[in-house]
Formats: C-alpha cells, structure tokens, sequence
C-alpha cells in the first residue's frame, strides 16, 4: 500500500512538471465545444383562459357542453427524460484569470409525462378526456391517463456572454467558476396521446451558472468538465386546448466535457 501510494504522488508530480510550461500559456482568444447530459427539471405550467370554453363529454359531473368562463385558471405539471445538450464558445482569456465569452447552446429533453392536470383549482384527471377535446361522446380514457403520455420534447437554443475566472492559474489543473446572461428560443411540444396542448416557441431572458476544471495538455489545448444550471423566464407559448396562454418553466442542471483550443494573443 505505501509503495503504490508514494508512486501515485511521483506520478502527480511528474505531470505537474510535465505541465508546469503549458499552464503558463493560457492567455489569448480561444474556442470551445462540449457536449452535455442535462436533466430538465419537472415544469410547472399554469395559464388562464382569455374566452369562454365549452367543454366535452367529461362524464356525470362534467357534461358535455358545460361552459367555463373566461379567466378559468388551470395548471399542470410535467416530467422529463433525461436529455442531451452542446456548446460552443469563442472568447478571451487575460493573465489575471478572468475570461470572457460568447456561448451558443443547444438542448433537447423528451417528455415523461404530464400530471395533476386542475382546473379552476379541482383535480379533474379523473373526468373522461373528451371533456377537453369536445367530443359528446365518452372516450374510455380519463384525461389522467390521456396525460400519463411521453410525446413530446422540449428544445431550447440559447446565446449567452459569459464571464468566468480560472484559480489556480499556475497549475495545469485550474478550477473556475463562471456565469452568463443572454437570450434563450425554447420550443416546446407537448402531445400526449396525440392531443397536441402546444406546439409554440418563445424567445425569452436566460442565466446560468458554472463550476468546473480545466487540464492543460499542451501549450494551446486545455480539456474540461463543466457543471451549470441554466435557465429563464417562463415561456409564455399559445395553449391549443383551452384558448389562451400557457406559462411554462425552463430550468436545467447541465454535465458538461469539452476541449478548449487558444489560438491567439
């Protein structure tokens, strides 16, 4: 045990000599890539109608052709899959650390499912599901169960200026935090059962924020592995169901690796 230990600290020291050179090189413009596995968290989607609706055949207590008056709240929640996303980057990394960015995004996630669908504050999963689609006729399915259905994704491209500073800068191995702000185009499409609920994108504020390490492998490649939450104001996406609006939430935890090549100073 004493001997494999004390070869594994040569071993880190010789690399850190190995290194030492290359990790005073890091200074000048740069561009990265990575790619990523996301996990979107569960939305929470509320809107209100903005007309009156008429609805469906919902069973006993909802018959068909009960009509909800404008200003109905609703709401809803939906899971997702994990999903996957990719990066690139161009931008500038001075002596004292700091380093400054443009970040083009993209990330996709498939949907679970949609749960807890309420309207005008009841739970009405268990009402027959042609009280939303206005079929007179019962379906045989509850809107629970037309629910409980992974069609669907959602996209999302974003544009973010970033800021980071790199620790440690002596060292091959460097630690930084970082953080952006830009603009996000989330499109969203939500069918479960083929009913198609939105099918809509929107152009919105974002953020993000990161944690990660950067090994220097030569005097222009550094290799990294990155950690972010993202995300931006609610999505605000026509509902193709119940007329209106929907609000939809958009935040993501982001497991990132890349390459970064600096190419000039």
């Amino acid at each position: 045990m004493l001997k494999t230990t004390l070869a594994a600290m040569c071993s880190l020291i010789v690399l850190d000599f190995c290194f030492a050179a290359e990790a005073q090189a890091r200074v000048g413009w740069y561009g990265s890539a990575s790619v990523s596995w996301m996990d979107q968290d569960a939305t929470d989607n509320s809107g209100g109608t903005n007309a009156s609706f008429t609805t469906g055949n919902g069973g006993p207590l909802v018959p068909a052709g009960s009509v909800l008056p404008r200003g109905t709240k609703y709401g809803w929640n939906t899971d997702f899959d994990s999903g996957l996303g990719a990066s690139a980057e161009i931008g500038f990394r001075s002596s004292g650390g700091i380093r400054t960015g443009i970040e083009l995004t993209h990330t996709n996630a498939d949907i679970d499912r949609h749960i807890g669908l309420t309207v005008a504050g009841a739970d009405i999963g268990a009402l027959d599901a042609s009280v939303l689609t206005g079929a007179a006729t019962l379906s045989g399915d509850t809107v629970a169960e037309v629910l409980d259905d992974s069609q669907g994704d959602i996209a999302t491209t974003s544009l973010f200026v970033n800021a980071y500073f790199d620790f440690n800068r002596d060292s091959p191995l460097q630690p930084y935090l970082g953080a952006g702000f830009g603009v996000a185009m989330t499109k969203i499409d939500y069918a479960p059962s083929g009913l198609e609920i939105v099918d809509d994108d929107a152009t919105n504020l974002a953020w993000q924020v990161k944690a990660g390490a950067s090994l220097a492998m030569s005097e222009q490649l550094d290799l990294f592995v990155e950690a972010a939450y993202r995300g931006s104001e609610a999505a605000e996406v026509a509902n193709k169901v119940l007329p209106g609006t929907v609000e939809i939430e958009n935040r993501t935890t982001l497991v990132s690796i890349g390459a970064r090549l600096t190419f000039g100073g």
